[in-house]
C-alpha cells in the first residue's frame, strides 16, 4: 500500500512517492519508491519483491521509450522478469498479473503499467496508484481545474502524495519528487 503520481503539465514531467511500505501486517519506511534509468523513471506500488527484481533489471532496458508501443514492450519485459521468479501468475485464459503497479515517465510523457501488464496515457497528463491514488487523482483534476497554467507538474505531484498521506493511512513518510530529464541516473547521487 502507497501512493506514487506523475504529471505531465506546461512541458514539464514530474514523479513522485512517499516513502512508506505498508501491508495488513506491518509499516516500514523504505526510501523514495523510483527505480532510475538514464531514459526514465519508474514509480512502483505494490510488491516490494516486484520492485527489487525492476530495480535489478532496468539497466538491461536499451534506449528511450519513445511510445506507448515501446512502453508497451517495457511492460512485456517485467512480465517475463516476474513470470521467470514466480511474482507473476494467471490460469490458462486469464491475464497475467502481480501485485505491482508502475507508472513509467519519460521527459515528454507519462505511462501507467497496470498489474496485468496494460500500459495506459493518461489524457489529462497525470496519474496516480496505489492505495491512496483516489486522493491524489482527486487532488491533481481539483488542481489543474483551479489553476490551469498556474500551477505547475511539480506541485500537482508534490501536493497529490501529500494529499494521501495526510488522508489514507496506508500512505506516509516523506515524499520524493523528482523532474524527468534525459539523464536520470544523476538522481541516484542525491538518494
Amino acid at each position: 500500500m502507497t501512493i506514487i503520481a506523475a504529471a505531465k503539465h506546461n512541458k514539464e514531467v514530474y514523479i513522485g512517492s512517499d516513502t512508506l511500505g505498508s501491508t495488513m501486517r506491518f509499516c516500514q519506511t523504505y526510501g523514495d519508491k523510483l527505480i532510475y534509468h538514464k531514459d526514465f523513471i519508474v514509480a512502483f506500488a505494490g510488491s516490494y519483491r516486484g520492485a527489487q527484481l525492476v530495480e535489478r533489471t532496468v539497466h538491461n532496458i536499451a534506449g528511450k521509450p519513445r511510445d506507448k508501443q515501446d512502453v508497451m514492450e517495457i511492460a512485456e519485459f517485467f512480465k517475463n522478469i516476474f513470470e521467470q521468479v514466480g511474482v507473476s501468475s494467471h490460469s490458462s485464459g486469464e491475464f497475467p498479473s502481480n501485485e505491482t503497479s508502475f507508472i513509467l515517465a519519460t521527459k515528454d510523457e507519462v505511462y501507467m503499467i497496470e498489474n496485468n501488464y496494460q500500459v495506459l496515457v493518461p489524457e489529462e497528463g497525470y496519474i496516480a496508484a496505489g492505495s491512496g491514488e483516489i486522493i491524489a487523482i482527486g487532488t491533481m483534476y481539483g488542481l489543474k481545474n483551479a489553476m490551469g497554467k498556474k500551477i505547475s507538474a511539480k506541485q500537482m505531484v508534490s501536493l497529490a502524495v501529500k494529499a494521501a498521506i495526510n488522508h489514507i493511512p496506508t500512505c506516509g513518510g516523506e515524499v520524493c519528487i523528482r523532474k524527468v530529464t534525459n539523464n536520470n541516473l544523476k538522481h541516484l547521487k542525491k538518494k
